[in-house]
């Protein structure tokens, strides 16, 4: 997708260069938070498949399209969205 961030490209090196485990899970947690924050969407219009890695905190029409993904239709499940706050605290 061609990401050009200074922060992204740091915390890469970071990861790359880490001397132990701590400091490589640290830095990937700091990376995942950054990405996170950015709301990037790296497109795949070589697959002829839908597929998408969300949080599991969103609800959505059911059943689900079978031919077209309508996110505006989507919307945040605030029991789903507490348990996944809940689950991140307990790391």
């Amino acid at each position: 997708m061609s990401l050009a961030h200074p922060a992204v490209d740091a915390l890469v090196e970071e990861i790359i260069s880490a001397s132990g485990r701590e400091e490589l899970d640290t830095a990937t947690r700091a990376l995942d938070r950054v990405l996170r924050w950015g709301f990037y969407v790296i497109p795949h219009y070589h697959s002829g498949e839908t597929r998408i890695a969300i949080w599991d905190k969103f609800g959505y029409p059911e059943p689900f399209p079978e031919y077209a993904m309508d996110l505006d239709a989507w919307w945040v499940d605030t029991d789903r969205e507490a348990e996944l706050q809940r689950r991140q605290r307990g790391r």
